[in-house]
């Protein structure tokens, strides 16, 4: 008999675009494994509970990255999933979502260089002034921005010319997922930043001293294509390092890039081409450095 687990990873990652009936989808199921359809009723019965309780720690955690999560409980039952695909209110968003696991995969494939430029990419849409750093030997910087606080606020007397700076590291993967002694080996990167001293600090004050000369609080960011180990993130959340995973990337990438840069529309919908995407990531690496 399948397991509950199983059952729910298998739902999670199917097609988001329906509304599934837990009980009758749990029952097919065992139906599909010889089961009579009373001992199918019954699986059922036993099996929901904790099939609800595993999609409940996806959507919680989903939730927790500010990511949208494949599915969500219908607010009228809480026997029924309601897919991304039909419950995602913005007509546009919904259609980039359709392909979000092909950017995913795009992604991890990726060669770190243009990952790097995706990182720079990323705070870009957000509004930063961001560069790139050496490349190699860059004493643990690999982008950086600068946001201007005053552009969000109404009342420009608080906070005037105060900035956010990120200083940022990359960490491109196949699969493994990063480790605490990284993030910790970042943050000494840092701290020698922080304290004025080290190659990362030799290059900004060479070539982008506008980073330096930005007031406001410096804050330390950590990005990767696919996740971070518990003791990274218990180090991170206790160091005050930002930490920004896969699954964050695709989402800012669905919503705040430009579609054009990653997409082609034809016919009212949007087709993934992803040598287009590659190409535009070669075209900000390019002028990532530009003062």
């Amino acid at each position: 008999m399948i397991s509950p687990k199983v059952f729910a990873e298998k739902m999670w990652e199917g097609a988001s675009d329906r509304i599934i009936e837990l009980a009758e989808e749990i029952q097919k199921s065992l139906e599909a494994e010889g089961n009579t359809e009373l001992e199918a009723i019954e699986g059922a019965a036993r099996m929901m509970p904790r099939v609800k309780a595993v999609l409940r720690q996806k959507i919680q955690y989903c939730e927790e990255k500010k990511v949208t999560p494949n599915f969500r409980f219908s607010g009228t039952s809480d026997d029924r999933l309601i897919g991304m695909l039909i419950s995602e209110k913005d007509v546009e968003v919904r259609l980039r979502l359709r392909h979000r696991k092909e950017l995913q995969r795009l992604i991890n494939s990726l060669a770190w260089e243009k990952f790097e430029n995706l990182c720079f990419y990323t705070l870009e849409t957000l509004g930063f002034k961001t560069a790139i750093g050496r490349r190699r030997q860059d004493g643990g910087l690999d982008f950086f921005g600068l946001w201007p606080l005053q552009n969000q606020l109404r009342y420009k007397g608080f906070l005037t010319d105060m900035n956010l700076r990120v200083f940022g590291q990359a960490k491109h993967r196949r699969r493994s997922a990063v480790n605490g002694d990284e993030v910790r080996s970042f943050l000494s990167h840092f701290e020698d930043f922080r304290n004025e001293r080290g190659i990362a600090y030799e290059f900004i004050r060479g070539k982008h001293k506008w980073f330096l000369d930005g007031s406001g609080p410096l804050t330390p960011m950590v990005m990767t294509n696919t996740r971070f180990e518990r003791d990274a993130e218990e180090w991170a959340r206790l160091k005050g390092i930002v930490l920004r995973e896969g699954s964050q990337i695709v989402e800012d990438v669905v919503r705040l890039a430009e579609p054009t840069a990653w997409l082609v529309k034809e016919h009212m919908e949007y087709c993934f081409v992803p040598g287009k995407f590659e190409s535009y990531l070669d075209a900000v690496g390019s002028r990532a450095n530009v003062e």
